[in-house]
């Protein structure tokens, strides 16, 4: 599974079918404004944020529904 987030529909397409040509899972984490969920160390859906912890798409889900941490 890996996280992306856009505000652009076109560009979501796109990124879905690369991520799934990779091999993973795609989930929608926001949109451009909630990138640094992702992006930023220390953001909460961040490999770090997470403490590295690798999620199920079920809990991936659950953590993008969750309201961000501060």
């Amino acid at each position: 599974m890996l996280f992306d987030a856009t505000d652009d529909n076109a560009a979501a397409t796109t990124i879905e079918r690369l991520i799934h040509a990779a091999g993973f899972e795609p989930l929608k984490a926001g949109g451009v404004a909630d990138a640094g969920r992702i992006e930023m160390p220390g953001g909460d859906l961040h490999q770090f944020g997470l403490n590295g912890a690798l999620l199920d798409l079920d809990e991936a889900r659950a953590a993008v529904a969750a309201e961000p941490s501060t």
